[in-house]
């Protein structure tokens, strides 16, 4: 069998051989070769698997301390998140706490109310909520009212002749209302002191939480708290309405008073007499009271304001209560996020800890295999030696190297299976370090998740702390108000109880005093009303003026409406004539186009008449050459002075037409500045409203700043009077001050004297603790010299027993002779002598020693008692000092207490008086400040609307004087562009016409000298007509001598005539032939002069 696995494992050697390369009949040393060659490569595999696994260890280990430090972090966060989530928990049962508080407050408040209300017979009251209270007393008000208005009515039917009777009577009437009015007022004050007697430390946060709170639980808090928020909505909306109500009424109020006064001055002018006088006096008194009941009004107005404020601020304590509700809801939901990030933590922490469980145990498995290898290897590594030491030694031999062969065979199986386990365990550990990488990149993929959520959780934690502090910031800031708000109102019912002593005080006191000032009172009101009226002469004249120039204004501005009106039509019809002239010029250039082809026509026909006047020179034809040129001669003459005449006709009109086109220029160049200044004066029209409009405020704010400086006389009248009040106060607190310095000085010298004697004693005690400090050391140096002598003497007798027991046992043991047993015998009764005497010797050293440290341990104990004494007396006396000490401290906390007391209270008194003044100034102030409101806001209204109706007026013709601008500019524009056209036309035309002018001085100059020749030539038609005339008239005389001479001789002259006949024409013809020479004889010389 075992030759067989030798031959199997051989087979596989020699086939893994073959695989790897080697061929089949390889020798022992390539084979051998081949092996060391696999060895060292798998060697070098070995080593870069270690590196690698090294590398991984160490990164393994890196990872596993960053993820031990994250833990670390997240299990820090979670402890803060604990920490944090424990402080809101308590600062939520805090504010729980907080809100049963205020609701148990409220409850009492409510219980309060009713009781006050039910012992003022108005249970029913205490069930109505306040803003029907405030109703029942605005009710209440207008009866009042209304029964004044009726008295006065009586007043005024009644005349004024009725005796002194009826007026008394009328006066007791008026008394006795009067007194009823001040009754029912005083039991209105009463009502609403004790409903603002409400137990001042109450406070409005018990609106937010009703008697329903009571007996719920904490989880069922939300329904009824949105119940109780609409329902206190509700109270508010209604409260806004009473008060609207109330301020309705107040003005109604103020309305009638000022129908009264002014009723009462009429009165005044019209009656004079005592009785009127006091009747106005009384009503005058009656209207105070009124205004006493409309600033009683007005407070308790400002009260409901300031009630219609708490609730405000309930509701934002209630918005802030909404934002906590959300706020815990937020943490809660964080809280089960950082749960599920702690469940996720700790399974992330129990797979890192299995994976560094798993890691750690491969590692340890990897190291043991590595060794192992290692080992093997090295066996390996012996054996290949030991075999080619056996391959040298056994060369010569055949069986040698059958059996080496056999040898080889089995160690190479048994290495390549070796190695191929290696390289599998290898593969497997590279397998699993990629899932283990894997595995850690998924993990730290889902840490950095973690992170960043529990990042976003930390910044949405920072900003509910943030929020969480500004709440508790605002819930302590309402805390505080709600102090000073129930501290004010306790010193506010201190105060009005001041106040209601002050004014009954001053009541009595003005009674008194205007008793006596009635008459001085009459006539400074009536030199205040003369002023008054004066000053309204002197506003409404302003007003006056200003209204007359604000009429002007708007004259202005409606004829400069009127005047851009002309300005548009101007326009228009400057633009139509524009488009007329733009139509003539068309036609001018139309008729120059045809003028021009006129004189061109004239200049061909003048060319031709050229042409044809030296023809007509020619002899041949002279009669009808003549009459020919006469002909055509004078028809184009004729036209070309025509044509001249119109040219210049046309030029006048292109010039007129030009200087009419630059005067509508020059009025839409003027129109459109005087549309610029209109619109300027526009401008300054708006700033002089807005000047007027400041001016009336200006005369508003006069007004108000006279008010506001009388009533500053009043109070610094009323701050003279306090300021001496604290004068004397002062002094007498200075000459307080000023005994109890003396006091204190007094005090001060006895507590320095008993300091003096302290610090003897102390230095006493002190001595007499050094002087015991020195006895008990030598009470402890005796002690140790007793110790050290007892020890003493314990050892001698030891070492004398043990010397006697020695020399006994040498007794018992010696046999030698009788005289050594002598000697020792002597010598042992000799050595205990002397040990004796010198024992005793010592012993009496140390008794006296003894004896001389009793007595100074006695002197020492005399000296303690005595010490003793002197500290116990010393104790005492200190004690008795500081007895001393507390008492005059005591007396000293007690004086400066009362001092501080006295100054707080001086000082509380004059805060208190300040305040009552301020509160008095303030009410006073708000009051007028109202009133003026609502007239400011009326006549603001007025004043707004006729504004802005004004301003849209302005804004409208703004409007239509921009868009007129805007077209006048676009017109403008246009019309310069036409203008330049023009001008460039006007150019071109000026050219062609200078040509035109060119070419007519030439056509002149011709037609000039045509004209001259023309003229030459009548002047030649008239002297040959005349000639002519001449001829005719010889003719007519021969003609008449021949008659004769025919009559005479008819027969001769017939005959003559018959033989003359011929002749005589002849005659006639050469004769006429050279007067025409003759005639013609001139004509040709100016021809020649023409041409030359």
């Amino acid at each position: 069998m075992d030759h067989e696995e030798v031959r199997t494992e051989l087979d596989q050697i020699s086939m893994r051989l073959q695989e790897d390369g080697l061929p089949p009949g390889a020798s022992t040393e390539q084979q051998h070769r081949h092996l060391w060659r696999q060895l060292l490569a798998r060697e070098a595999k070995l080593q870069a698997a270690t590196q690698e696994l090294q590398t991984l260890r160490t990164q393994q280990a890196s990872e596993m301390k960053e993820v031990e430090n994250y833990v670390s972090h997240i299990r820090g966060l979670l402890e803060e998140r604990e920490c944090r989530t424990s402080d809101y928990e308590r600062d939520n049962e805090h504010l729980r706490q907080q809100l049963h508080q205020i609701g148990q407050h409220q409850e009492s408040q409510s219980k309060e109310l009713a009781e006050m209300l039910a012992q003022e017979d108005l249970g029913e009251m205490g069930l109505s909520s306040p803003s029907e209270q405030v109703a029942y007393l605005l009710v209440e008000r207008a009866t009042l009212l209304e029964r004044l208005e009726a008295a006065e009515r009586r007043l005024e039917s009644q005349s004024l002749t009725v005796n002194f009777r009826e007026v008394h009577h009328q006066e007791h009437s008026h008394h006795t209302m009067g007194e009823e009015l001040r009754q029912q007022t005083e039991d209105m004050q009463k009502t609403m002191d004790n409903l603002k007697k409400q137990c001042p430390s109450q406070s409005p946060w018990k609106k937010l939480f009703g008697l329903r709170r009571s007996g719920q639980s904490k989880h069922n808090i939300t329904p009824t708290y949105d119940v109780q928020i609409s329902q206190e909505r509700n109270e508010r909306q209604q409260l806004e309405r009473d008060l609207e109500e109330a301020s309705r009424r107040l003005a109604m109020a103020h309305q009638d008073i000022r129908r009264l006064t002014n009723e009462l001055d009429a009165a005044k002018n019209n009656n004079q007499d005592q009785s009127d006088m006091m009747k106005l006096q009384r009503a005058k008194e009656q209207n105070e009271t009124l205004d006493v009941e409309n600033t009683a009004l007005r407070e308790r107005v400002c009260t409901l304001e300031s009630e219609n404020k708490k609730i405000l601020d309930q509701e934002a304590a209630e918005d802030s209560l909404i934002q906590m509700r959300e706020l815990q809801r937020q943490l809660q939901r964080l809280r089960k996020e950082q749960e599920e990030l702690e469940e996720r933590n700790e399974e992330l922490e129990a797979v890192l800890g299995e994976a560094q469980n798993a890691s750690k145990s491969e590692r340890h498995r990897h190291d043991g295999e590595l060794e192992g290898l290692h080992r093997r290897i090295r066996g390996l590594e012996a054996e290949l030696k030991k075999q080619e030491v056996h391959e040298k030694m056994l060369k010569s031999g055949e069986e040698v190297k059958t059996t080496e062969s056999f040898l080889q065979l089995p160690l190479r199986d048994s290495s390549q299976e070796r190695l191929a386990l290696l390289e599998a365990r290898l593969t497997e550990e590279k397998d699993w370090r990629k899932q283990l990488e894997v595995d850690l990149n998924a993990a730290q993929a889902a840490l950095k998740k973690d992170k960043e959520a529990l990042q976003i959780g930390e910044r949405e934690i920072k900003k509910l702390r943030l929020e969480v502090n500004s709440l508790q910031t605002e819930c302590q800031q309402g805390k505080t108000l709600i102090k000073s708000l129930t501290q004010v109102k306790g010193e506010k019912v201190v105060l009005e109880e001041k106040v209601a002593k002050m004014e009954r005080a001053r009541s009595r006191l003005e009674d008194e005093l205007e008793r006596y000032k009635k008459s001085s009172e009459t006539q400074q009101n009536q030199l205040q009303l003369h002023q008054l009226q004066e000053q309204a002469d002197r506003l409404t004249a302003e007003l006056s003026s200003l209204q007359t120039t604000h009429n002007a204004l708007r004259e202005e501005m409606v004829c400069e409406r009127l005047q851009t009106a002309e300005l548009q039509a101007k326009l228009s019809s400057s633009v139509q004539e524009k488009l007329t002239a733009e139509g003539q010029r068309e036609r001018l250039e139309l008729e120059m186009q045809r003028l021009k082809e006129q004189l061109k026509w004239h200049q061909e026909q003048l060319s031709v008449t050229k042409e044809t006047l030296p023809s007509c020179q020619t002899p041949e034809h002279p009669g009808g050459c003549s009459a020919a040129h006469i002909d055509s001669g004078l028809s184009p003459v004729e036209r070309m002075q025509e044509e001249c005449q119109e040219l210049n006709d046309l030029q006048t009109k292109v010039r007129q037409e030009r200087q009419l086109a630059s005067q509508h220029q020059l009025s839409l160049q003027a129109q459109v500045k005087e549309a610029q200044a209109r619109i300027m004066l526009s401008a300054e029209l708006k700033q002089v409203q807005t000047k007027l409009v400041q001016v009336e405020q200006s005369v508003h704010s006069q007004a108000a700043e006279c008010e506001r400086q009388q009533q500053k006389i009043k109070e610094l009248e009323l701050q003279l009077a306090r300021s001496s009040t604290n004068r004397s106060t002062t002094t007498s607190l200075q000459e307080e001050l000023q005994a109890e310095r003396a006091r204190l000085i007094a005090v001060d010298k006895k507590v320095l004297d008993l300091q003096l004697q302290l610090k003897s004693a102390q230095h006493q005690l002190r001595v007499e603790e050094a002087r015991a400090g020195e006895s008990s050391r030598l009470e402890r140096d005796s002690r140790d010299l007793s110790d050290t002598l007892s020890a003493l003497r314990a050892q001698q007798q030891e070492e004398h027993i043990t010397r006697l027991l020695l020399t006994l046992s040498s007794l018992t043991h010696s046999s030698s002779d009788g005289a050594i047993t002598n000697i020792e015998g002597i010598l042992f009764v000799g050595t205990p002598l002397i040990h004796l005497f010198s024992h005793l010797h010592l012993r009496k050293l140390l008794e006296q020693r003894e004896e001389e440290l009793q007595q100074q341990v006695r002197s020492l104990r005399l000296k303690e008692a005595s010490m003793s004494r002197t500290n116990a007396e010393l104790s005492h006396r200190a004690q008795q000092l500081d007895t001393r000490l507390a008492i005059l401290e005591a007396e000293l906390g007690k004086a400066r207490e009362e001092l501080e007391c006295d100054r707080q209270q001086g000082e509380l008194q004059q805060v208190l008086l300040q305040l009552d003044t301020h509160i008095r100034k303030y009410n006073e102030k708000k009051s007028q400040h109202k009133t003026k409101l609502r007239y400011a806001k009326q006549v603001y209204l007025k004043e707004t609307a006729q504004r802005d109706r004004i301003i849209q007026k302005l804004e409208n013709d703004l409007g239509m004087a921009f868009s007129l601008s805007h077209k006048e500019k676009d017109r403008i524009n246009t019309v310069t562009e036409e203008n330049e056209k023009l001008l460039e036309e006007k150019r071109e035309l000026l050219r062609k016409m200078s040509d035109a002018e060119d070419m007519g001085s030439k056509g002149m100059r011709t037609a000039a000298t045509f004209q001259h020749r023309a003229n030459f030539l009548e002047m030649e038609n008239r002297q040959l007509q005349d000639r002519s005339l001449k001829l005719s008239n010889q003719v007519s005389s021969l003609e008449r001598a021949l008659r004769n001479v025919q009559s005479f001789y008819s027969l001769e002259v017939s005959e003559r005539a018959v033989v003359d006949g011929p002749q005589a024409p002849v005659s006639t013809q050469q004769a006429s032939e050279q007067g025409y020479l003759n005639l013609t004889s001139p004509l040709v010389l100016p021809d020649t002069a023409g041409s030359k």
